[in-house]
């Protein structure tokens, strides 16, 4: 059996209550060589291993080895600054607390979304981008 592996790039999309996501195959996880389409709050990437039997018979395995998630233009806050400098940030502090979130990353859609140690918030110059959104400011 030949096996391939192959990386992609999943992008993260807000619509509303949900993200969408979509994904694009890339050569590497290099993500300053990353293309942002419109609308992309963050992405990360993953591999899939592609095996080929004898008889041609394709088998595709899950998708394995995230990386962190990329964060486009966002702004991370701690609990403390959270607490002193976000308005009406009463149920946030909340969920924060309830999940022991030290961070939180305010995304350049104006969500909040957890921020973890291997995530990585890329800076707006640093970033190939087709959008026109601009930078997150803490309300």
């Amino acid at each position: 059996m030949k096996a391939a592996r192959k990386t992609y790039v999943q992008f993260a999309y807000s619509k509303g209550f949900s993200d969408e996501m979509s994904v694009q195959e890339v050569s590497r996880r290099n993500p300053y060589e990353v293309t942002v389409p419109e609308g992309v709050f963050a992405f990360r990437f993953f591999d899939v291993v592609q095996k080929t039997t004898d008889q041609g018979i394709k088998i595709t395995g899950p998708p394995v080895d995230y990386s962190g998630v990329f964060y486009a233009w966002g702004c991370v806050l701690t609990l403390e600054e959270v607490r002193t400098e976000v308005s009406d940030s009463d149920i946030l502090v909340s969920l924060m607390e309830a999940n022991g979130l030290d961070k939180v990353i305010q995304t350049r859609t104006g969500h909040f979304k957890p921020f973890n140690e291997n995530d990585v918030p890329l800076d707006l110059e640093e970033v190939k981008s087709t959008s026109s959104l601009t930078e997150p400011t803490n309300a």
